[in-house]
């Protein structure tokens, strides 16, 4: 799933992608339970041309706190996320739960 921080990437053909400088946000979840999907999303988007980059600073993404109703310690992960991401011309996680919060947060 793709989520943007900033305007959204260029629509376009695998040309266009290649001017593209992904930042991947891989989740705890994934990174603890499936941390091959991380690695295939960098290879995917690789063999598309898509330059990776990997911000260390990125933490959990406070979901699990949100959904317990922990909503002020989601909200301080979630500007955390904010300032890791901003800006980054486009972020892309192998999580679609974890990036669809932070879009509609």
């Amino acid at each position: 799933m793709l989520a943007t921080v900033g305007p959204p990437p260029r629509a376009g053909t695998a040309d266009t992608l290649r001017q593209i400088r992904i930042s991947l946000f891989v989740t705890c979840f994934n990174d603890t339970l499936f941390p091959d999907a991380g690695r295939a999303t960098v290879a995917v988007l690789e063999r598309m041309g898509c330059e990776v980059e990997f911000r260390p600073e990125q933490t959990c993404c406070g979901q699990m706190h949100g959904n317990s109703g922990y909503e002020a310690d989601a909200s301080a992960l979630l500007e955390r996320f904010a300032r890791v991401f901003a800006g980054a011309e486009a972020v892309v996680s192998p999580s679609g739960s974890r990036t669809a919060r932070r879009c509609t947060s």
